[in-house]
């Protein structure tokens, strides 16, 4: 695995996993939860939280202004100049976070959230607990973004689904519909993953064409409803 400072060279290179913004580009982070990803990275799951929270400050300092300097527990910079820089003078990171102590994390030190967006409830739940964080935190939570990630896989569908349909899932229309009310619950984004390259057919018998010309239509219902711009 690449050494985590190697990731930060490559978000300022727009070489690495980014989320798009309206304004420009936020870099998206996670502090992991599978042991077999610390134990490939040779790193203690122990203490993930706090070591998440250096690695963000660390990262920060190495986006900042050269020379670059961090004395940390964790990591160590050592004075340096690192390039090539972000284009944007400040580049937002948002946590990954469903936990209550990951999402206050995210709510103190985060530019965002990105929570799974299971249901209404359990969004508008991390919605408030990130909120209230940031606040404590003496942070403005209306300069703070929440982007609900969908669960994979989340069926996307040309006719409507009935009884069980999982929330940001079924047709269109369903899904934009859902979009209102993810944004009712306080998410200024919502992001769904995309079918695997080697995939052949997409949730609910759909191809990935299908699939991408499904999810076009519920872009313009949204817009229809007021949920996107045009």
């Amino acid at each position: 695995m690449y050494h985590r400072f190697s990731a930060a060279q490559q978000l300022a290179a727009g070489r690495g996993a980014h989320h798009q913004k309206e304004d420009g580009e936020s870099a998206g982070r996670g502090q992991g939860w599978q042991p077999q990803e610390f134990e490939t990275a040779n790193v203690p799951r122990s203490r993930r939280g706090t070591r998440t929270e250096e690695f963000i400050t660390a990262t920060r300092a190495a986006w900042g202004p050269d020379p670059v300097r961090h004395e940390g527990e964790f990591y160590r910079i050592a004075r340096s100049q690192v390039n090539p820089e972000p284009v944007r003078a400040r580049l937002p990171v948002l946590l990954a976070a469903s936990g209550p102590a990951a999402v206050k994390r995210a709510g103190r030190i985060a530019d965002g959230v990105i929570p799974i967006a299971g249901s209404p409830r359990a969004l508008r739940d991390v919605v408030t607990t990130f909120h209230d964080a940031a606040r404590k935190a003496g942070r403005d939570p209306r300069d703070l973004a929440v982007v609900g990630q969908v669960p994979w896989p989340t069926p996307v569908t040309r006719e409507p689904i009935g009884e069980g349909r999982p929330f940001l899932g079924g047709s269109p229309r369903q899904i934009a519909e859902d979009l209102v009310v993810a944004r009712e619950c306080g998410a200024t984004g919502v992001r769904r993953r995309r079918p695997g390259a080697r995939a052949r057919r997409g949730p609910a018998g759909l191809g990935r064409r299908p699939v991408a010309r499904a999810a076009r239509r519920g872009d313009r219902e949204a817009r229809r409803l007021g949920v996107l711009a045009s």
